[in-house]
């Protein structure tokens, strides 16, 4: 039972927060606060100084959400590290849920376009693979998750050991998992686009899905850029690996 629990504690890193744990970062150096403004009156708060860097912790809780979005799209440490540690990330879960809809809806368009059947005479077939489609897409999203976890068990920087990583890497992962939002102009405009042209979109797309999980990895575990670039190309090479032998297509 003790091995057993030695295990979970291995993968998970699970730690009772204490009462004065602190709860924030700093999004300069990464450095815990137990606070990140002081209030001194209703009408008076003062943003906190890192004890380390001695810069302002997070001055992105000032700011509107739009200007943070555009600095998560130009990979900006500090907005990540702003929505990853000093926020709830509750609507990320979502916003995964929304992403997996749409990847799900550009694989099933791919593979009834190439499809001999005529779906006009059969519904029943389109409902089946838009949910096989779902469910290919899920499964592949979590053993990703999880060939990333078990390869940061190797890849992670001492000083961040203590802290739950697999939730971090989890929020991370669905952080990163926004760029795939531009699969859209392809299928808006699929009728439009050469198949040249939608291969180096789709390329695109996951290039920068791939840079944006390596700049959020490398946040997250503290490991330099070429680890974490390391990390997560072994990552995807495993993973592509896998799918390319558990297949879909042949079950549409």
């Amino acid at each position: 039972m003790e091995k057993i629990q030695q295990m979970k504690y291995i993968f998970f890193k699970t730690k009772q927060q204490e009462p004065d744990e602190p709860k924030y970062r700093c999004i300069n150096c990464s450095h815990p606060l137990k606070e990140l403004y002081k209030t001194y009156s209703p009408t008076i708060q003062k943003l906190v100084e890192c004890d380390k860097c001695n810069k302002i912790a997070d001055n992105l809780i000032e700011f509107d959400n739009l200007y943070i979005i555009i600095n998560l799209i130009l990979l900006s440490t500090e907005a990540q590290r702003h929505v990853l540690y000093n926020t709830t990330c509750k609507n990320l879960y979502k916003i995964l849920m929304i992403i997996i809809m749409l990847e799900s809806y550009f694989i099933w368009n791919e593979v009834t376009e190439k499809s001999e059947i005529n779906l006009n005479n059969d519904p029943l077939f389109m409902e089946k693979g838009f949910y096989l489609s779902t469910l290919q897409i899920a499964s592949s999203n979590l053993t990703f998750f999880i060939i990333i976890r078990i390869i940061s068990c190797w890849a992670e920087d001492k000083m961040y050991r203590t802290k739950n990583l697999t939730l971090d890497l989890l929020r991370g992962f669905m952080l990163a998992s926004i760029a795939k939002f531009f699969f859209l102009p392809i299928i808006i405009w699929s009728d439009n686009i050469s198949g040249l042209n939608r291969s180096t979109h789709l390329t695109l797309v996951i290039g920068y899905f791939l840079i944006s999980l390596i700049y959020i990895h490398s946040t997250i575990t503290g490991c330099t850029r070429k680890i974490s670039a390391s990390a997560i190309l072994l990552s995807f090479i495993i993973n592509k690996y896998i799918w390319l032998h558990l297949n879909f297509k042949n079950i549409f």
